[in-house]
């Protein structure tokens, strides 16, 4: 139904912001595509697996409707966290001291400590997420929000030209009183804000927020989509990206089914199913029971009866089972946790490979998604330029900078660093013990500066320290540097 509205907004826009690539109605099948993929990563990621089992198999195994009864063993959580825990962006420095100031006041204002957590989070969960520049007009400086992927219901979605820049973002979401649909179109020159009606159809709707189409220029050019895209694993030919999660649902799937087995196999071996031929078996027996055979009558010599149970299940095929698929799910996602190795016979090196999958997808993600946080920034400048009422620092070169990635050795990397410091190379030093203690470029350069103070007041502590002698003490003549030379080279 969103869908459909949104759809009545973009068509008076559609060949602009389409920028022929496709029809409006092409492009909200890719987005109801996307949306669907969404709902099932946030939903796995949550604990949320599709079961597959019949009611009689909901049954036996005395599982009922709640989560709680399912057996799920969740590594999709995992997949996701564990490059989000190496992934950190320490903020943005440009080639201007007074514009990196201004974006590092930018970011503090913005939380960006816990902002890139959400963001790269979410990315690697839902394969794409957004940024979204405005100006906040009570606090008066731009605000950096993040906004999640369209799953379906409400979320971001975008327009990319023919070289995946967006051109357009389109915010959808129901508001929390009444049945109100709120549409916000984000354009490189103009904000278009819409709202569902008693007729159900999307009308401009103007609020506190802002006028129903307004500007968004600065020196009479567009200041550029204030919607940021940061896919993950994005390539050239497809500009949205992909869940890390993707390809690991059907092994997750496939991990459950193993579980339900196993359950299953155990509670047959632990509650034998028992069988008697021959005569009418008690359905209530118990251990130490006694069992009346032929209801007290004498059996004849041709009667046959017999009792025994069925034959127990082996548990330990369905452990090895499951050990694969966790050792898969590990393999695939290049994702060397301790959950996907608890008894993994590779090698070292072969741990060592799969922690370079790691770093390498990380490093790519990093550079990536850097330079999307870097548009952000440039963004950022011309919304404060627009509404801000001044020119922040202006600035040529962007750069975003990252936590290291490597797990490291924090003692031998202070001890090396005390080495470099020996032998004289005292800024190498502090930049190899940087990530240790998170310091960043400023807080370097502010270090180095109070080095040099100490040691010049050092300086003068012992100069002014010494005796003052004058030239005839050491039988030098008092006239001039000739004269003084040449006694020296007299003896």
């Amino acid at each position: 139904m969103a869908l459909d509205l949104i759809k009545t907004c973009l068509q008076a826009d559609a060949a602009r912001a389409l920028n022929w690539r496709m029809s409006v109605d092409a492009w909200a099948d890719k987005q109801a595509e996307l949306g669907d993929k969404v709902a099932v990563y946030r939903r796995y990621a949550a604990g949320d697996h599709d079961a597959k089992l019949t009611d009689k198999m909901k049954q036996m195994l005395r599982i009922g409707d709640s989560n709680f009864d399912r057996f799920n063993d969740n590594y999709m959580d995992i997949v996701i966290q564990t490059p989000t825990d190496r992934l950190q962006l320490t903020g943005l420095e440009t080639n201007n001291d007074a514009a990196t100031q201004w974006v590092s006041a930018l970011l503090d204002a913005n939380r960006l400590d816990a902002l890139q957590i959400d963001v790269t989070e979410a990315a690697i969960r839902d394969g794409n997420t957004y940024l979204l520049c405005s100006w906040d007009k009570e606090l008066k400086q731009v605000r950096l929000t993040h906004e999640l992927a369209w799953d379906g219901d409400s979320g971001m979605m975008v327009v990319h030209d023919s070289f995946n820049r967006v051109i357009l973002g389109v915010k959808s979401w129901q508001e929390q009183m009444g049945n109100v649909t709120r549409v916000t179109l984000y354009y490189p020159d103009h904000i278009e804000r819409y709202a569902s009606g008693d007729d159900s159809e999307l009308h401009p709707f103007e609020d506190a927020d802002g006028p129903a189409d307004q500007p968004f220029i600065w020196n009479g050019q567009p200041i550029g989509c204030p919607v940021i895209h940061i896919p993950n694993r994005g390539t050239s030919w497809d500009a949205f990206g992909t869940s890390e999660i993707e390809d690991a649902i059907p092994i997750q799937n496939a991990l459950n089914r193993t579980m339900h087995s196993m359950v299953m196999a155990a509670e047959l071996t632990a509650f034998q199913v028992k069988w008697g031929m021959g005569f009418i078996f008690p359905p209530d027996l118990t251990p130490g029971m006694c069992i009346n055979i032929g209801d007290g009558k004498a059996i004849s010599k041709d009667e046959h009866v017999d009792l025994g149970v069925l034959e127990q299940g082996e548990i330990m095929p369905y452990i090895q089972q499951a050990q694969w698929l966790t050792s898969e799910i590990g393999k695939i996602t290049r994702t060397p946790a301790p959950e996907f190795m608890g008894s993994d016979t590779a090698s070292g090196e072969a741990l060592k490979q799969r922690e370079i999958g790691l770093i390498g997808k990380c490093k790519r993600f990093q550079v990536k998604a850097g330079n999307r946080w870097e548009d952000a920034i440039r963004v950022a400048w011309g919304v404060q330029a627009a509404f801000g009422g001044n020119l922040p620092p202006a600035f040529e070169t962007i750069s975003a900078q990252w936590a290291e990635i490597e797990l490291r050795n924090d003692t031998a990397v202070i001890e090396n660093a005390k080495v470099l410091a020996e032998m004289g190379y005292a800024e190498e030093a502090l930049r190899q013990m940087a990530p240790v203690f998170g310091w960043g470029e400023k807080k370097i350069k502010e270090l180095l500066e109070q080095k040099a103070q100490q040691d010049q007041a050092r300086i003068n502590q012992f100069t002014s320290a010494l005796p003052s002698f004058g030239a005839a003490s050491f039988g030098l003549p008092s006239n001039g540097g000739g004269q003084r030379q040449g006694v020296l080279n007299n003896g």
